[in-house]
């Protein structure tokens, strides 16, 4: 995806972000989260600030995050988010993420106006809370609907992979039927 459509993506509303602090014995700790946008545009999130994941991320700051969709393989699109993270509990940092997160998740079927949202009301939410800011330091993402539109050109891109190598031509694609016997 570009840049754009990174924003973009990331933008839809109701959608979760699995965020992976790590543990005190190094092990992974993976948590579904709702999400929202900083006033700077910066990603985050806020939760309890005794919560395990606040826990490890004032231990160790390092975060991966994922956000993807789809239903079947060609329709797969995600954004994996990796960095580091500030852990406050400032009543305007609470404030500024949590006004975000209730306005992108207001409910099945409904949606809320910014603007009637009480500063009273995002605080009283806010007990307890502490508020995750993510210094993004690298965006990996991908499209599959996007790879089926391509792959169906008469032209199949051979755009060199991180490795250095090239696809297989004789490889399933994206979007592609296989055989029932190919594994992908």
């Amino acid at each position: 995806m570009t840049e754009d459509e990174v924003q973009e993506y990331l933008a839809l509303p109701n959608q979760v972000m699995n965020v992976a602090s790590i543990a005190k014995d190094g092990r992974p700790h993976l948590v579904a989260m709702w999400y929202g946008f900083f006033a700077d545009g910066s990603p985050g999130f806020w939760t309890f600030n005794k919560a395990q994941k606040v826990v490890n991320l004032r231990r160790d700051p390092r975060i991966t995050c994922l956000v993807e969709s789809g239903d079947t393989y060609a329709e797969l699109r995600g954004v994996e988010i990796i960095g580091t993270v500030t852990v406050s509990e400032d009543e305007p940092d609470v404030l500024d993420i949590g006004r975000s997160v209730i306005t992108r998740y207001p409910g099945p079927g409904t949606t809320i106006d910014p603007a009637t949202i009480s500063d009273d009301i995002v605080r009283r939410a806010a007990n307890k809370r502490a508020a995750v800011r993510i210094q993004v330091e690298k965006i990996v993402s991908w499209d599959g609907q996007t790879r089926r539109l391509l792959n169906r050109s008469t032209h199949r891109p051979t755009v060199a992979q991180p490795n250095g190598l090239t696809p297989r031509p004789d490889l399933p694609v994206p979007g592609e039927i296989h055989p029932p016997n190919r594994l992908c």
